[in-house]
């Protein structure tokens, strides 16, 4: 799978009057805004700086688009003035078409997305990594059709729940119900502790844009 790195870093104002600090050449920048201002920027942690690098705090959409994304939110630290407060939001995207169901929590806490993170807390602006694409092979994952039927019916899912106690694996499980729906228009919004956790997960069939509620 050929997977493509961008950084939204809101205190690196770049010269073309964007945020994203580096992108991909095949992430479009307007997909790419898409993407912040009506998926996850709708769930941004009030205080990043709270955040231990060991939090895996995102989410994955499909927004109408062929790409999957994958992001997480980071302690971006102080800013270049010296402010608290400064977060980033690192990106990975991959083309729908390219796989099944897969693990797609190897890609939120490994190791390129932890580097930039870790980066983030001593460097302003994030330096681009030598590589923005690259390949990667992600374990398969077996989807549990109860939880598939479940989402399609209800429009919505919350992990763990009454059909899916377990509060282990729920970025894994709430990955492969993601990968198994129809069409392009899906998110999944999480928070990971170790391997304990929550996600929301939403899907909508229709080609308009995707409307969220915030879960709390």
């Amino acid at each position: 799978m050929k997977i493509h790195l961008a950084l939204y870093d809101p205190s690196h104002l770049t010269a073309e009057g964007a945020y994203w600090s580096w992108h991909s050449p095949k992430l479009d920048i307007k997909l790419l805004n898409q993407l912040y201002y009506e998926v996850a920027a709708l769930h941004r942690p009030e205080d990043t700086n709270q955040l231990s690098n060991a939090t895996l705090l995102g989410g994955f959409a499909s927004i109408g688009g062929d790409f999957v994304f994958v992001y997480r939110f980071g302690n971006g630290g102080y800013d270049s003035f010296g402010r608290p407060g400064r977060f980033v939001m690192v990106v990975a995207g991959f083309r729908l078409d390219q796989t099944g169901p897969c693990d797609l929590r190897e890609i939120v806490s490994g190791s390129d997305f932890s580097k930039v993170i870790a980066d983030a807390q001593e460097l302003c602006p994030v330096p681009e990594p030598s590589d923005l694409e690259f390949d990667l092979n992600l374990r398969s994952l077996r989807e549990d059709p109860l939880l598939v039927s479940e989402v399609l019916r209800e429009k919505r899912l919350s992990l763990p729940g009454p059909t899916a106690p377990s509060r282990e694996n729920v970025l894994s499980t709430a990955a492969g119900i993601c990968m198994r729906l129809p069409g392009r228009n899906w998110q999944c919004r999480f928070q990971i502790e170790g391997e304990i956790g929550t996600a929301e997960i939403e899907y909508t069939d229709s080609p308009s844009k995707i409307l969220l509620t915030d879960s709390e």
